[in-house]
């Protein structure tokens, strides 16, 4: 087969064609609008940005419960977000409402988690942090029909004077009538045994029974 070169009769034919179909077709679409261009890729909002048109009117309202549970107003009872048969579940089972468990069922076992977050817990060991000094950074709240994710970097002061810096995934299940139905913590919790966990003062150890009074020499 012959290859036909560039400055052949035959190239020159093939590109005055192609200038004339390419001109045609401008001139036929030169009133025409142009596509619409697609919409710029965008991360769901985080707490404090406009609501996204992109979530249903329930999506929407599930997330701004899920906002409500971290920055209630004043006054506002946390566990009226819940359904009355409500799991919560913490990988950690240290919880001073039912130590042990991981799993907690119901109203009543989510009140005393709710009800109890906070409190100074030194009696037990726990150097628990503050509520009151909580703040958060770093929020990302997904929602995607029934469910709603909340990411953040949670920074407190502890009752032992501790800062604590901790990383929370919540994942929250809503019901229709817009209660949390199920919701799974997850949490650094190594991180969270070495600060808050496991902190019993140290007992000094006495050779007798009693320390011997000033100026005497131990027996």
């Amino acid at each position: 087969m012959r290859c036909t070169g560039a400055g052949s009769p035959r190239h020159r034919t093939v590109g005055v064609l192609f200038a004339i179909l390419l001109g045609a077709a401008w001139a036929a679409g030169a009133g025409a609008d142009p596509p619409p261009a697609d919409p710029p890729a965008t991360d769901r909002p985080v707490t404090g940005s406009s609501p996204d048109t992109r979530w249903s009117a329930a999506e929407a309202r599930n997330v701004a419960q899920v906002s409500r549970l971290f920055e209630p107003p004043p006054g506002f009872d946390p566990a009226s977000l819940f359904a009355d048969d409500a799991v919560w579940w913490n990988g950690l089972p240290h919880l001073a409402s039912n130590p042990g468990a991981t799993t907690h069922r119901g109203i009543d076992a989510i009140k005393a988690i709710l009800y109890s977050a906070g409190a100074d817990q030194s009696a037990r060991g726990v150097d628990s942090y503050d509520l009151t000094t909580t703040r958060y950074e770093d929020v990302v709240i997904l929602a995607d029909g029934d469910f709603v994710l909340r990411q953040h970097t949670m920074h407190a002061r502890t009752h032992g004077g501790q800062d604590y810096t901790n990383v929370y995934a919540f994942v929250f299940r809503f019901d229709e009538d817009g209660r949390i139905r199920h919701l799974t913590e997850h949490w650094n919790t190594w991180h969270a045994w070495n600060v808050l966990f496991n902190k019993f003062p140290m007992e000094p150890a006495h050779p007798g029974a009693e320390p011997p009074p000033k100026g005497e020499k131990p027996r």
